[in-house]
């Protein structure tokens, strides 16, 4: 049965004359709340649904809840999704809603209004009046829409209300948990920014400037551990890496069987666990043509289209597939060191991933001559953190258009003056950058509390412009010359300071790139 089918035996019921919670009546509320929770899957989620009719004598409103424990264990406290059902029986309320018991007014009242500001609502109502119902569950929802029992909408319509409502409290979630990670630097905000926009990241800049470390240490904190498979892998990549054997394995035709690697193991892991965010960090990504070894993989992770692997002979059984899919909870990031040892990156590369540069702060630097200021082991994140983590990635790609309440006009004026000076160059930008700085804007929405917008676009000049400029004096200087005027113009502050360094090193050597 369907959750509409669920919902109509509570309706049909006449839970509103029922004086007591009576075996009907808790049978009727647990099985639509049982049907949530198949439907959506919650349990892959790290979340619950319960229902609640009263002790004894029925509840003047009973509710279905939807809740993460880690933040609301109890229906008294925290924030969770629930469904209000009306005392007189007639209708009820999808909310996002808080526990009234043990908050005071003044924190729900701040906690709906900051969440009311920073979430979009495209589906829902922020005030919620349920009829005959108790004013504290009006005054403390967030968002609604209500179901009359003589209406009610198609199954699809209705489970999707839900999973938008779901989504709207994971994004919460994990900006909550997010916020009390040890994750404070800008870099570290623009590296899980480019992660929630794109699963393919780069991290350039000395050694030792904490790329790898910061990898790790994401990964580490959202901590999953799935059939004695971390949800992180960590691939060092070799001088005489040639192709992709090193990543994928190969065909023994002596053996007669495929010989896989950790990488592949780790992807048909990834494959298996498609709601779970896998991380798989290549260090040192540029020791070896990145091209040789990588260009399929990049490639299939672009389209969503299969890598073949091998063609099975004579039927023969086997744990690895004859194609491999790179799933879309698959994310990597490579490490970049600029050194003399290492090779540049080709467009093809730089144009599918947001590019960050590590420069550490001298103050940071300096002080390890006084003492060791290494950061304690990361605490790990609640339960259901790595889930909420993947749904707002989700929800973020999923999205077709720019968040509403960013200026478009704007945001479109700043770039096309960028689009202007780089169209005639061997640099212009084309869709698929367009569309990844318009995931980057929503992301960014998403997580950054002051969202500025020239700050964003910024960031993006940053890490998705300036990576593939490189050139002698010749080619790139009047380019660089003129993006620093737009940098001027719009206050692209982060932006200026890599074209002065550029600039500077342009002078030199007579040749400069971003890396």
């Amino acid at each position: 049965m369907s959750c509409i089918d669920k919902l109509k035996a509570i309706f049909d019921s006449r839970y509103e004359t029922k004086k007591n919670a009576d075996g009907v009546l808790i049978k009727v509320f647990k099985d639509f709340s049982d049907e949530i929770a198949l439907t959506l899957r919650l349990d892959e989620l790290n979340l619950k649904s319960k229902e609640s009719v009263g002790q004894g004598g029925r509840a003047l409103v009973p509710i279905v809840r939807i809740f993460s424990e880690s933040i609301a264990p109890n229906a008294k406290s925290g924030l969770y999704v629930t469904y209000l059902f009306s005392a007189d029986g007639k209708s009820t309320y999808l909310t996002l809603n808080q526990g009234t018991t043990d908050t005071d007014e003044l924190s729900r009242k701040k906690l709906k209004e900051t969440i009311q500001n920073t979430i979009r609502t495209d589906y829902f109502d922020k005030t919620t009046k349920t009829e005959s119902g108790k004013i504290e569950y009006n005054e403390s929802a967030i968002f609604s829409k209500k179901y009359e029992a003589d209406n009610l909408p198609k199954e699809e319509i209705f489970v999707q209300d839900l999973k938008e409502m779901v989504l709207i409290y994971q994004i919460f979630i994990f900006k909550d948990e997010f916020k009390k990670s040890p994750f404070k630097s800008d870099f570290e905000h623009r590296f899980v920014k480019s992660l929630i926009a794109k699963s393919f990241v780069i991290l350039a800049g000395n050694s030792g400037t904490g790329k790898t470390k910061t990898s790790l240490d994401f990964a580490k904190w959202l901590g999953l551990i799935i059939d004695n498979t971390k949800n992180y892998l960590l691939v060092p990549v070799g001088a005489d890496w040639t192709d992709n054997t090193n990543i994928l394995g190969f065909y023994n035709p002596v053996l007669k069987q495929y010989e896989p690697t950790q990488v592949l193991k780790f992807i048909l892991a990834a494959n298996k666990n498609s709601q779970t965010p896998f991380f798989l960090i290549f260090d040192e990504m540029n020791l070896s043509h990145v091209e040789r070894y990588f260009s399929d993989f990049l490639s299939a992770m672009e389209s969503g289209e299969e890598i073949i692997l091998y063609k099975r002979i004579d039927k023969e059984e086997s744990e690895i597939p004859e194609k491999l899919t790179i799933p879309n909870n698959l994310f990597v990031v490579g490490t970049v060191n600029i050194d003399e040892t290492t090779y540049m990156f080709s467009p093809k590369v730089l144009d599918r991933a947001n590019v960050i540069e590590f420069i550490p702060n001298q103050e940071d630097v300096l002080s390890l001559i006084e003492k060791d200021n290494v950061k304690s082991e990361i605490v790990l994140a609640p339960k259901g953190t790595a889930q909420a983590f993947f749904e707002l990635v989700k929800g973020v790609r999923n999205r077709k258009n720019l968040n509403e309440k960013i200026d478009s006009k704007k945001a479109k004026e700043i770039l096309t003056k960028v689009y202007e000076i780089l169209k005639n160059t061997d640099f212009e930008f084309a869709f698929r950058t367009a569309k990844e700085i318009r995931l980057y804007l929503n992301a960014a929405f998403e997580i950054d509390d002051n969202f500025n917008l020239e700050h964003v676009i910024d960031e993006q000049v940053l890490q998705k412009i300036l990576p593939k400029i490189h050139g002698n004096r010749k080619e790139i200087k009047k380019v660089l010359e003129d993006l620093n005027k737009i940098c001027d113009e719009e206050g692209l502050t982060k932006s200026k300071t890599k074209i002065l360094k550029m600039l500077e090193k342009l002078d030199s050597v007579q040749y400069a790139s971003f890396m």
